[in-house]
């Protein structure tokens, strides 16, 4: 559920579909930069209510192992 919002979330603010979003690759290498990085966070932030660190990582190392 947390994975399928974020790459929404993600895939969104980058200009893509999910379907074209590579979980593996790290967010910088898509092109996530700073900006992109704090409007996610704001978004994350407001709609869970929580605080979130913002970290260099790709996606599929947020899945629980």
């Amino acid at each position: 559920m947390l994975e399928s919002y974020l790459s929404k979330q993600i895939a969104k603010s980058l200009g893509l579909t999910t379907s074209k979003l590579d979980i593996d690759e790290p967010l910088n290498n898509l092109g996530f930069d700073s900006l992109i990085a704090a409007e996610l966070k704001s978004r994350i932030q407001s709609d869970f209510r929580i605080s979130v660190p913002i970290a260099d990582s790709g996606l599929a190392r947020l899945k629980p192992y």
